[in-house]
């Protein structure tokens, strides 16, 4: 998967989150979804494709679980940032793990997938 396509996908979902979660004003709202995109690209931004699929799916995926935790009343953020912030190192800690599931034991560069390891930001 190309990150361009990625984005894609991830645009709506948390521009659609953005709107359900926090009131922000329309100016402050622009600027800040487009940092936030902007940092969620040089996340996921990686010379595997497998690798941009797996962090662009966790990001989406990260995303929907804090929504679900916010209508239950799980999480509160305490800001956008802050939000984006854990979402982006959950994301990390699920990715790293599982490329160290499927990384052998004598290569330290490549999992048994047949892909190097994901690189991060």
């Amino acid at each position: 998967m190309h990150e361009s396509d990625a984005m894609l996908f991830i645009e709506i979902v948390l521009e659609g989150f953005f709107d359900r979660n926090f009131t922000l004003e329309e100016s402050e709202d622009t600027h800040f979804k487009e940092l936030c995109l902007a940092e969620i690209k040089q996340f996921i931004k990686d010379k595997e494709p497998y690798w941009v699929q797996a962090k662009s799916l966790e990001i989406v995926y990260q995303i929907e679980t804090a929504e679900n935790s916010i209508k239950t009343g799980n999480y509160t953020p305490t800001s956008t940032g802050a939000f984006l912030d854990a979402i982006l190192k959950r994301a990390k800690e699920k990715i790293t793990g599982a490329a160290e599931h499927y990384q052998p034991l004598n290569n330290k560069d490549k999992t048994s997938i047949f892909v190097c390891l994901p690189e991060f930001p």
